[in-house]
């Protein structure tokens, strides 16, 4: 404990004083072949795909275990495209990983399989890490070799992730040694001492390691020669940016002087985040978009209030809208809350509540446009002698057509268009059970496997595809009044096309994405919804238009025309 307390004193000590300078080093540049480089970036994609809080199909793969133990975590895929075993382990995202790292003080080398390990010792924590998954591994790995032996198992991980996979490359290469293994790890630290570094050179192999050192990223040359470590062979450092070939180097032995080693540590900075583009460490950048919608939601609330209470608002009619208005307020702000904290971000009840809140939200919305459908198709029903009925006619200015004389009640049309209004509030309803379905059934563990994903994803897909074409027979409703009904309000039956129009957005996105296959909307990895498109995506296409058919329809007896609107259907 004395040597671990006197360790971190050290390592903390020399990287605040590390810092103070930071020298441009630019030596020549060997560069790598085009097919190394492609390599390199694609087992990026799976090591970052490891921070994803959901994975069904890594990069496209067919995901056969997802590994979570002891805090470790990661999964292992099999591509029957490139013939590869991919197994990939998630780097520091969590206060325990952060715990493991601190754990500096080194014991002796004792994992599944590995054997002959002489005076090997490595890191204490990475030790334990590997080892709480170590069988799980193995069993998953040997499963598809037996009957795939000709594979490669490829080893990736991301700074803790990348120092679990070198212990992983070394202990798979010496359970099956006659596969193929090979190990490619991005902002990896050092692991144990020349004499590890030494094992994994000689049971690996040299040529089939990739440790990749992105520019100044401090975290490979945090745990100092000076303590006893040293890195195995062979680093490819990128010294300057853009990512491309000519940009990297291949360096001699574990620790080059003109690679990386050059370079003061600074422990965690910018460099050690990217990798070819990817995020080491995707913390979510959610908390900003989260709190502006929070935000905005909690500016409708004086509205919102004002539709709950008195005689004039008609609350009833937009019951929908207005329990989705309070309820956004909470979703944003757990939202918020999530991106900042993990044990937040990965609670199963809170997920639960945010699938169903995004699958049932909008289709209470339209429940409303349903209503106001209703108006629409039953004002002009009335005839001269059933018009002095309506209060409005008689104490407030009048915004609709006056009927003609002679003009008749039609009392069986309003019927059917009573009956009409009851089925489509009845559909939307149905619209939105295989939703709720979802937010009870939805858990992280749903998308271990491709079965469970689409049984999801099916569910979704007939909620999503219902509302979308209810959305559509609203449309043709409110232009049949149009053409049909002489007195119906031109103005009313455009702003409701327009409010469906915006509305059937949020479907018509839901849809999309899973036609794409995309796996959920917590979903990190490329192609999933925490990339910097999708999320861009998600707000345009989801968020956006849901806001505006909630202000539109808050607002809407802000209207003298809609106000007079409603106060008539409260004789339906």
């Amino acid at each position: 404990m004395l040597f671990n307390l006197a360790s971190l004193v050290a390592v903390l000590y020399l990287n605040v004083f590390g810092t103070l300078a930071l020298p441009v080093v630019e030596p020549r540049a060997d560069g790598v072949d085009q097919t190394t480089y492609n390599n390199m970036e694609r087992f990026a994609r799976f090591s970052s795909a490891a921070y994803q809080l959901i994975c069904p199909r890594p990069l496209g793969t067919t995901l056969i275990k997802s590994i979570d133990r002891s805090g470790t975590q990661g999964f292992v895929t099999r591509d029957d495209n490139r013939k590869e075993i991919v197994v990939s382990f998630r780097g520091t995202f969590s206060i325990g990983d952060a715990i493991v790292d601190l754990q500096v003080a080194m014991t002796d080398l004792n994992s599944p399989g590995v054997t002959g390990v002489g005076s090997s010792r490595v890191h204490t924590g990475f030790h334990f890490a590997y080892n709480a998954v170590a069988n799980d591994v193995i069993t998953a790995v040997r499963g598809q070799l037996s009957s795939r032996p000709s594979y490669t198992v490829v080893v990736t991980g991301h700074s803790l992730g990348g120092a679990v996979a070198s212990l992983g490359a070394l202990s798979l290469k010496s359970a099956f040694p006659s596969a193929n293994v090979k190990l490619y790890t991005y902002g990896q630290p050092r692991v144990g001492n020349a004499a590890f570094a030494s094992l994994v050179e000689s049971r690996v192999g040299a040529s089939n390691i990739y440790r990749v050192v992105h520019t100044y990223d401090g975290v490979p040359t945090v745990l100092f020669k000076a303590l006893g470590y040293r890195h195995f062979a062979t680093e490819y450092w990128q010294f300057k940016d853009p990512s491309k070939p000519a940009n990297f180097r291949k360096c001699s032995g574990g620790d080059d002087p003109s690679c990386s080693d050059s370079i003061p540590s600074t422990f965690i900075n910018p460099a050690h985040l990217i990798y070819f583009d990817q995020r080491g460490i995707p913390f979510p950048a959610d908390f900003g978009p989260s709190i502006t919608f929070a935000i905005l939601y909690a500016l409708l609330l004086p509205l919102t209030v004002y539709r709950m209470w008195g005689k004039r608002s008609r609350t009833w009619r937009i019951f929908g809208t207005i329990t989705f208005s309070l309820e956004r307020i909470v979703l944003f702000s757990f939202r918020a809350v999530q991106s900042r904290r993990d044990s937040w971000r990965f609670s199963n009840r809170l997920l639960k509540y945010s699938q169903g809140s995004w699958g049932v939200g909008y289709i209470g919305i339209a429940s409303d446009l349903v209503q106001l459908l209703r108006c629409l198709l039953v004002n002009p029903t009335y005839g001269e002698e059933r018009y002095d009925e309506a209060p409005t006619s008689r104490n407030q200015k009048s915004y609709f057509q006056v009927p003609e004389d002679g003009e008749q009640d039609r009392a069986e049309e309003r019927a059917r268009v009573r009956r009409f209004s009851d089925f489509l509030s009845l559909a939307f309803l149905s619209a939105s059970i295989p939703a709720i379905i979802v937010g009870f059934r939805f858990n992280k563990d749903n998308f271990n496997s491709e079965e469970k994903a689409d049984s999801v994803m099916k569910l979704r897909y007939a909620s999503s595809a219902v509302a979308l074409f209810l959305s559509l027979v609203i449309i043709a409703a409110a232009q049949w009044s149009r053409q049909k009904q002489a007195r119906a309000s031109v103005r009313t039956c455009q702003l409701l096309a327009v409010l469906v129009l915006l509305i059937a957005v949020v479907p018509i996105y839901r849809l999309s994405i899973m036609f794409h296959k995309t796996p959920a909307l917590e979903s990190q990895g490329p192609g999933s919804q925490s990339s910097p498109g999708a999320q861009a995506a998600f707000y345009i296409f989801h968020v956006v238009p849901e806001f505006l058919t909630t202000v539109t329809l808050l607002g809407l007896n802000k209207s003298r025309r809609s106000e007079e609107l409603n106060r008539r259907q409260g004789k339906m």
